[in-house]
């Protein structure tokens, strides 16, 4: 049951898909046509199209219900471990056992002694030095992908025919193309969510730009820096146990695959 569990908390994010999917679409029916300003026989303003999709509240539903189900995903498991530990501990003291002790010191897990084959064994391992080294360059391999991923543009949108042809006359005759990158998608669905001027679509569209690079871009790196403390900073066994949950809670909530 635990294994069934934590496979339905890893496989969660991708019921998003479909928001994701709604947030490509913001930008790709996002389309703009005025009327050129720098030809004098045309009238200033002679026409203006703004063509736009508006998410409306079912899609809001479906990706608060997506939000609910994680959590309880997360609560579940929680209980779960809970009553599974309570159980190990019973069964322990029926048996005569000493129950392990989680309010260990502090320790840093690369320098903790590691015993090998089985419980009498004397012998120990260390890992060696250059695994941190290894480890910090891989995180921080990671850290910059991130950060260019989300700075540098994912994907372009190029408008062709007539269509084309309108929206840059408009635009002193400039390609009609735009390129987005996460920052550029959150600012652009924050740019409409102001033109529609709703509360319902400034708290609506303020939420997807939000999730987009909470999701993609902060808790990337939250779970970058839980995994540099989990290796290289002094903890309880307590504390340790507590960081795993950290790690894996924030693994069902980055959405970086399911972005791409």
């Amino acid at each position: 049951r635990g294994k069934l569990l934590h496979w339905l908390d890893v496989l969660g994010k991708w019921s998003m898909v479909d928001v994701f999917v709604l947030l490509m679409t913001l930008a790709s029916f996002r389309l703009s046509v005025a009327s050129p300003n720098h030809l004098n026989f045309l009238p200033e303003g002679l026409y203006s199209i703004n063509m736009l999709v508006v998410p409306l509240w079912g899609l809001y539903a479906n990706m608060l219900a997506q939000f609910v189900a994680q959590i309880l995903s997360h609560l579940i498991i929680h209980y779960h471990r809970k009553t599974s530990m309570a159980a190990a501990l019973s069964q322990e003291i029926d048996l005569g056992l000493t129950p392990s002790n989680s309010d260990t010191a502090p320790e840093k897990l690369w320098a903790h002694s590691f015993k090998l084959d089985y419980e009498a064994s004397n012998k120990r391992a260390v890992v060696r030095s250059s695994a941190h080294w290894v480890l910090s360059a891989a995180l921080l391999t990671f850290v910059i992908f991130v950060i260019c991923g989300c700075a540098l543009p994912s994907f372009g949108i190029e408008v062709l025919g007539l269509v084309g042809l309108l929206v840059e006359s408009g635009n002193r005759f400039e390609q009609a193309q735009a390129f987005y990158s996460v920052f550029d998608l959150a600012a652009m669905i924050m740019d409409q969510a102001r033109y529609l001027d709703t509360t319902s679509d400034l708290v609506g569209l303020g939420t997807l730009a939000s999730l987009l690079v909470v999701t993609v871009f902060l808790v990337p790196l939250a779970q970058a820096a839980s995994l540099l403390a989990q290796w290289f900073a002094p903890m309880t066994m307590k504390q340790r146990m507590w960081n795993t949950v950290q790690i894996e809670i924030l693994g069902a909530w980055q959405y970086m695959e399911v972005y791409v």
